[in-house]
């Protein structure tokens, strides 16, 4: 992820980042290549701020008009792709790079299968990784 945002080319494309924790080792190496990072702080997704965050992250959808969205692990999709449905993005991408993790719960999982509903395409880092969007 973090080499695309830093090759994609700034003529054609203008690359807003989402973080949800405000942290992170990559952000020093993507800041450059970037127009923003904001951050919609997630405590956790049980949380009843969560709710507020999307509809925050929707309404900062569409004031950006932005047309892609691309998310890029489990919390990025079970928080961005129902945000971007919500403000109507055009284009919708989940990802799937967790083939086995035994660590998410039944909950988790259902989680993440209904938000890849809402993806437009679900990119699997293999394709021996199921979308669970069946």
């Amino acid at each position: 992820m973090t080499e695309l945002m830093r090759r994609l080319d700034p003529g054609q494309y203008t690359v807003h980042v989402v973080s949800l924790s405000g942290r992170g080792v990559l952000r020093s190496r993507i800041e450059s290549s970037v127009a923003s990072i904001t951050e919609f702080r997630l405590r956790s997704l049980k949380s009843p701020s969560t709710a507020g965050q999307m509809v925050r992250f929707a309404r900062w959808c569409r004031a950006r008009r932005i047309r892609v969205v691309l998310a890029c692990d489990f919390y990025a999709n079970v928080f961005a792709l129902p945000g971007a449905a919500l403000a109507g993005v055009p284009v919708r991408l989940g990802s799937r790079r967790d083939v086995f993790m035994p660590e998410r719960t039944p909950a988790q999982q259902l989680l993440q299968r209904v938000a890849y509903q809402l993806a437009h395409r679900v990119v699997a880092n293999s394709s021996a990784c199921p979308t669970g969007a069946s």
